[in-house]
């Protein structure tokens, strides 16, 4: 993460090369049934994955040798998060937290220099100021300082704040550490979400602080209710009216982005609905990149080298919102595919919270941090040109917090240990058949 994107291609490559070294220890280690296990999950990713990299945004922006360190780089570390499940002396404590003081050093050096030069609570201070740079104006309360190479560059203050909030997201963890019991792990997760907590105060990036809430939430119904039926219908309802609104947001946005004849009327005469849809400050930039893809060449990704006017309006657009995204970099299959993805990794982090031998705190680290990373990404937060002063368009498939969320994902899909993994997808039922017995 050090140098935005092109660092990832190295991190790519070197995984694919551990990842090479460990097919050993899959071949003793992994069973038929983790197999069909893995295949579950591991189908939709190289799917998804596929797809990004054949698409027209990636082939006409990227050498063929990027496409491919692409793919390797999500099949890698999806690989080696699933050995990390599997061989018995990997301890996943030691491997979260070299993750931990990775990202914590980077967040910390970036706050340093973000503070050392706007001064503390600068967002706020300086919230009317603005200053000109090459004949633009920029206001200086959106922007911060991040690593970039053995210097720093400006970049956009939820850019920033996203590697800090994922950070944050280890406080979650403390509920389920006693100091009593474990003194240095529990001031080692304090001192690491410290930083990024500290970080998103000191600018301040209050919309960093909403993103942790549904961390929060699921570290205190974990910690004081488990898995109880009040909690496995509220969990169920919950995700299902939200996976409900989402479609109906989508398909309602698109059908007014489209201007089909009488139903844009009909959004646009109730006063709700127009309100919602048509707002400039956050669906304007939604809505040109929805009408883009009402043109059949823009369904696969916008092929930058022959930009149709739809198009070349589009790609300019931020919309902080990674599914509206990915409609530009990868089509409408590429976004079926991302929310197959999500929808699969959902199911497969219940079953982990619910079977795993690991640590409880473990399990809030992990899935705090994939709940931060999902709720920030979709909910306004992702940035796809996060250099103030340069063009530079990083796609979520460059991310570096990517690559992490691939390896959790990979390391959740298997949830016991060793070579005893019972089978995440069938365990209910042997559940529920151990239970009707009783």
């Amino acid at each position: 993460g050090f140098a935005l994107g092109n660092a990832n291609l190295i991190f790519r490559y070197l995984g694919f090369g551990v990842a090479l070294l460990l097919i050993p220890y899959a071949i003793l280690f992994v069973t038929k049934k983790d197999i069909l296990t893995i295949l579950i999950f591991a189908i939709p990713l190289v799917g998804f994955i596929a797809i990004m990299s054949l698409s027209n945004f990636q082939r006409s922006a990227y050498a063929w040798y990027e496409n491919l360190s692409i793919g390797l780089g999500f099949i890698s570390f999806f690989f080696l998060g699933v050995m990390l499940r599997k061989i018995k002396t990997a301890k996943p404590e030691i491997i979260l937290l070299v993750i931990g003081v990775s990202v914590g050093l980077l967040c910390l050096i970036s706050a340093l220099i973000t503070i050392f030069q706007y001064g503390p609570f600068y967002a706020a201070i300086n919230s009317d100021k603005f200053y000109f740079y090459n004949g633009e104006l920029f206001p200086v309360f959106s922007e911060a300082r991040f690593l970039y190479g053995f210097t720093s560059q400006k970049v956009s203050l939820s850019y920033y704040g996203l590697y800090e909030t994922l950070l944050a997201s280890t406080l979650c963890a403390l509920p389920f550490v006693s100091v009593k019991k474990n003194e240095k792990m529990f001031y080692v997760l304090l001192l690491i979400g410290a930083i990024g907590l500290l970080s998103i105060l000191l600018v301040p990036y209050w919309q960093g602080l909403l993103y942790l809430i549904p961390a929060l939430a699921f570290s205190l119904l974990f910690k004081f209710l488990r898995w109880s039926k009040p909690v496995k219908i509220t969990v169920a309802v919950i995700l299902g009216v939200f996976a409900l609104s989402l479609f109906s947001f989508f398909i309602l946005a698109f059908i007014n982005a489209s201007s089909a004849t009488g139903l844009t009327d009909v959004i646009k005469n109730n006063a709700l609905l127009n309100k919602l849809f048509n707002n400039e400050s956050v669906m304007k930039p939604i809505n040109t990149v929805l009408y883009s893809m009402t043109y059949v060449q823009n369904m696969f990704g916008f092929d930058l080298s022959n930009l149709n006017y739809a198009a070349n309006s589009a790609i300019s657009q931020k919309t902080g919102v990674v599914e509206i995204e990915i409609l530009k970099e990868g089509g409408l299959l590429a976004l079926f595919a991302l929310l197959l993805v999500i929808g699969v990794a959902i199911y497969a982090a219940i079953k982990y919270v619910r079977h795993s031998q690991d640590q409880d705190h473990i399990k809030a680290i992990i899935i705090s941090f994939l709940i931060t990373f999902i709720v920030y990404e979709t909910f306004f937060g992702y940035d796809c040109e996060p250099l103030v002063h340069e063009t530079y368009y990083f796609q979520f498939i460059e991310q570096m917090p990517i690559l992490i969320v691939i390896l959790l994902l990979g390391y959740i899909i298997l949830p016991n240990r060793g070579n005893n993994s019972e089978d995440v997808w069938t365990s209910d039922k042997k559940e529920e058949k151990e239970g009707a017995s009783l």
